[in-house]
């Protein structure tokens, strides 16, 4: 309100979610968002992801790294991600849900709430499992800990 702008409650979102190191992240994106509207652009996502990109030195969003998760383990495991947000429950499907969900949580620190939004479930006390499930996988076998050690190194590698 204060530089003139309205953003929707997807833009603040995806402002919220993708600038958490400090306000003033939040600040500039929307000081620059006002500057591209003073000189005649629309704000569209589009115009903000551009700004948050540039704001954030080439790091790259949290749904640049959620797309990367979903990439690397549904290639790993050869499944789809249409098959992972479905509720398909064989055991190889199954299976790369509960890793790409334990990874999105890790590596994003994104709510329960939100983590069910983005694995297409009703509520987030599967998430819950998932995540559980995974670190206890992690905690009781070597193996399973190197390949989700493995799978970190891809993802970082991605991009």
């Amino acid at each position: 309100e204060q530089v003139g702008i309205t953003l929707s409650k997807d833009m603040l979102e995806y402002l919220a979610e993708n600038l958490r190191s400090n306000v003033r992240q939040i600040e500039g994106a929307i000081k620059k968002l006002a500057a591209q509207r003073f000189m005649g652009q629309e704000i569209t996502f589009d115009l903000l992801r551009k700004c948050i990109s540039e704001l954030m030195g080439g790091e790259k969003t949290v749904n640049e790294i959620i797309n990367r998760i979903f990439e690397v383990v549904t290639k790993s495991y050869g499944v789809t991600k249409e098959e992972v947000l479905s509720e398909n429950r064989k055991k190889e499907i199954a299976h790369a849900r509960h890793i790409i969900t334990y990874l999105i949580y890790a590596l994003n620190d994104v709510s329960y709430p939100k983590l069910a939004k983005i694995m297409n479930k009703k509520n987030h006390s599967s998430c819950i499992s998932s995540c559980h499930l995974v670190e206890e996988w992690i905690r009781e076998d070597e193996a399973f800990s190197a390949e989700i050690n493995s799978l970190r190194k891809e993802i970082d590698k991605l991009g």
